[in-house]
């Protein structure tokens, strides 16, 4: 059970999630790069376009490498579900655009478990004076904010989340 000192406040976290997920998104539209940049990304985005398509779970073939072959891919769907989960979501409001809106949806749903992980790690270690450091470390920390971006459809940032995750378990136990 949660004690009181143990609940964060959300109002920070807003803030911090806020301000954060504004400057990535500014970024994205005013930096002059794509918005799906990096070809771990692009091919990911391939991954589900096939899912939706039809493909089946377990065939990761992808037909567009070594053709006429096909490139057999080494990735789990598991990450390619909540990906797939808004792209569906979206179709009904965005319609072609639901791609674009997952691009964006999805990285910044992961940078707001990124901060709520990282402050109750920190809280659990260093009690309520440890939100503020909690929330900071993340926010300026521009190694990790780059697995966040807009566009950013990779494995890493469920890497991150999970291995916080992992830590705030293992210090629970």
């Amino acid at each position: 059970m949660e004690k009181q000192t143990d609940r964060i406040d959300w109002r920070l976290l807003a803030a911090f999630f806020t301000v954060t997920a504004a400057g990535l998104i500014l970024r994205s539209i005013y930096g002059g790069m794509p918005l799906i940049n990096d070809t771990d990304d692009a091919m990911r985005l391939v991954e589900v376009r096939d899912f939706l398509g039809g493909q089946g779970w377990y065939d990761l073939m992808q037909h567009r490498l070594d053709t006429p072959y096909g490139a057999s891919m080494h990735w789990s769907r598991l990450i390619d579900m909540p990906i797939a989960g808004l792209i569906l979501l979206l179709r009904p409001f965005l319609g072609a655009w639901a791609e674009t809106g997952a691009a964006y949806a999805y990285p910044l749903t992961m940078l707001l478990g990124l901060f709520w992980l990282s402050a109750r790690l920190s809280m659990r270690l260093a009690g309520p004076d440890g939100l503020l450091p909690g929330l900071a470390l993340p926010a300026f920390s521009l190694v990790t904010l780059a697995d966040f971006p807009p566009g950013r459809f990779d494995h890493h940032s469920a890497q991150i989340l999970l291995l916080l995750a992992m830590a705030l378990c293992t210090i629970d136990a």
